[in-house]
């Protein structure tokens, strides 16, 4: 920020440097480093008079954390699970999750979904140095089929004709898995099994 002062006259035109190879000609720039580290930072204010003057501070820019986390488990009912895999070169002084506009403060994080939907997620580390960083992501809490099966009718010796009619709300069913105990198994939208005896 400028703080020139001209008595008598007024500063006109201002010459910052930001000692990484940037410059601007404008009176209170904001600029941003690339990289961390130590850097001179100079004005030189020129005054309508053609009088100027320079100053120089030092500016050290310290290295941000990198938040990120996973997430698993994204069906009704389920306990959903984050896990902060953030990392920061100073340390992580903490770990700050909002969900549904509730803040918690903890590495890792299991939240109960009362609703199915989208749901969006944040983490924001900081780090020992003060510095912070803010990873957003927006998950979605899937429903539930609700099962269901049509059945035909067999004789002895032969073959039952099974047939999913399971539902659910919001996408679709992409497999069907069928245990008859000590019969077998299968696996598919519509098959058919011999049972060794009626009943």
């Amino acid at each position: 920020t400028d703080m020139s002062v001209v008595p008598d006259a007024k500063v006109t035109t201002w010459r910052w440097n930001f000692g990484d190879g940037n410059s601007s000609p404008d009176h209170n720039p904001v600029h941003t480093f690339t990289n961390t580290g130590l850097f001179e930072v100079s004005l030189e204010a020129v005054s309508n008079l053609g009088c100027f003057s320079s100053d120089t501070v030092f500016v050290e820019v310290l290295a941000s954390p990198e938040a990120s986390f996973t997430s698993a488990n994204f069906c009704f009912g389920d306990i959903t699970e984050f896990v902060s895999t953030s990392t920061a070169l100073s340390g992580i002084r903490s770990n700050i999750w909002t969900v549904e506009g509730v803040q918690t403060s903890t590495e890792s994080l299991t939240v109960d979904f009362d609703f199915i939907g989208d749901y969006p997620v944040s983490l924001t580390v900081e780090g020992e140095n003060f510095c912070t960083s803010t990873a957003t992501d927006t998950i979605t809490i899937h429903p539930l089929p609700a099962p269901a099966v049509t059945a035909g009718t067999a004789c002895d010796n032969d073959a039952l004709s099974l047939i999913d009619a399971s539902t659910i709300s919001s996408g679709s069913i992409s497999n069907q898995d069928w245990d008859f105990g000590s019969v077998g198994t299968a696996s598919g939208a519509e098959i058919s099994v011999l049972f060794p005896s009626a009943g």
